[in-house]
């Protein structure tokens, strides 16, 4: 059986396989353009609207993946910052202190 390895398309490398695909052409046609398979393609149209939002705020073009949002943005913003914090003062951070400092965000 043929195993393929998996090729992940840059950020630019997917506005050009959307700009190819809608003028009308197959997502087996752009597949086989950019090596990729043609799921991975309808993925990416799936989720155009995300693909080109990254692009429009000058995303860096070496960017491999979407940055997705999530729902624990200001726990995880909190916690980054006392992260900064706490390495400019020399204290040894490890796995358990910032499970500390994140179960207190809560209280």
């Amino acid at each position: 059986m043929f195993c393929r390895s998996h090729k992940i398309l840059t950020l630019e490398q997917k506005v050009m396989a959307l700009e190819l695909y809608y003028k009308n052409n197959s997502t087996r046609t752009v597949g086989e353009a950019f090596g990729v398979s043609k799921d991975q393609i309808q993925k990416l149209v799936k989720c155009k609207a995300d693909v080109l939002e990254e692009y429009s705020v000058n995303a860096p073009s070496h960017s491999w993946c979407i940055h997705r949002k999530i729902g624990n943005d200001e726990i995880n913003e909190l916690t980054w910052k006392w992260f900064q914090d706490a390495t400019t003062r020399h204290v040894q951070v490890s796995r358990p202190l910032i499970q500390h400092q994140f179960i207190s965000c809560f209280k």
